[in-house]
């Protein structure tokens, strides 16, 4: 962790308990381990899946801020630590060649060094009881202008080149970078960008529209309609329901205490007695469900979850009941 300056400072206080720089060298060059930068390394991983006979995998890929130093490798006649160019998101490996002076002068005058390393892990998984180890798969120095659809080509790159390998990579890690966040996003599909409604506007709108004399509304057979709550005002006792004709017929067309107490469980309760409310129930029901997932305070995690789907649901299954409905016909029945 500490680099090459830790390691020669520690080697003579331990004599003989490791070996030295030039000998470390050696063996990774004979072991074929040398890293090229930008460089992926599918032979090795094709080695290791071989002799381990796993094909499930884990990729993790993180930025780290390094010291800017750009440095010379004589075995590929590189220079090494400016900033790897990315084709498709794709780092090109060996991209800066300094053959000649004028080359590396080149490079340095047009080139931008690059302030951050990134690197890709590779997490085994086993069914036995031991330990996978990590498996280092690239590395390649970058900058901050790359954006997340660099990102998404470079995961989709990584899939499909280790499934040639005969490895399938289930899912890919990260931190909470904005860009890497927006690629998981896209390539998940589940998060969307949508409009931003006030949700106590969207309540009264409800409310509203179950008040209104030119609409009408109908689920399946039923029909939506306010005479419910209002026959239900005149036929049961108020410490049934607990509403008032000024609760269901406000004022104030924006009033959301009324979207509250037309929706509560007493009155969703005193309307399984009554005739004919089924379909006004369910769409109380969808207003008190908006209610609990997005404005009540109390409301427990778990429930809001359930509570929001709840509200998916009914909006899915009336949007499909409208598509298949003849609504001509239902015009000139009612």
């Amino acid at each position: 962790m500490g680099g090459r300056n830790t390691y020669e400072y520690i080697r003579p206080n331990l004599p003989g308990a490791v070996p030295s720089i030039t000998s470390v060298d050696g063996s990774i060059t004979k072991a074929d381990g040398k890293i090229v930068e930008g460089e992926f390394r599918y032979d090795a991983l094709s080695d290791l899946q071989i002799s381990n006979n796993y094909q499930l995998a884990i990729c993790s890929e993180d930025c780290t801020g390094v010291i800017q130093k750009v440095v010379y490798d004589a075995s590929t006649s590189t220079v090494i630590e400016f900033s790897t160019p990315l084709d498709h998101g794709v780092p090109v490996p060996q991209f800066f060649q300094a053959d000649s002076y004028d080359e590396l002068k080149k490079c340095f005058e047009n080139e931008e060094k690059s302030n951050l390393l990134n690197v890709h892990m590779l997490e085994r998984l086993t069914i036995s009881k031991s330990s996978s180890t990590s498996f280092f798969l690239g590395a390649y120095g970058i900058t901050s202008k790359f954006n997340s659809i660099d990102v998404l080509r470079r995961w989709l790159w990584v899939f499909e080149r280790s499934r040639i390998s005969n490895i399938r990579i289930l899912t890919f890690s990260t931190d909470c970078d904005p860009k890497y966040l927006r690629a998981m996003r896209l390539i998940s599909g589940f998060f969307a960008k949508l409009p931003n409604i006030p949700i106590i506007h969207l309540c009264t709108k409800i409310r509203n529209r179950l008040l209104s004399q030119s609409a009408s509304m109908f689920i399946g057979n039923g029909k939506i309609s306010v005479d419910v709550l209002f026959d239900l005002i005149k036929n049961q006792s108020k410490l049934i329901h607990g509403l008032v004709k000024t609760d269901v017929y406000p004022k104030d067309r924006q009033n959301f205490s009324s979207c509250a107490k037309i929706s509560t469980d007493d009155v969703l309760s005193a309307l399984n007695n009554a005739s004919d409310s089924y379909a006004t129930q369910v769409y109380l029901r969808l207003l008190r469900s908006i209610i609990l997932a997005y404005i009540e305070q109390s409301t427990s995690i778990i429930d809001r979850i359930y509570h929001s789907w709840i509200t998916v649901f009914i909006c899915r299954l009336w949007w499909t009941w409208l598509q298949l409905t003849d609504v001509e016909e239902i015009s000139t029945e009612y």
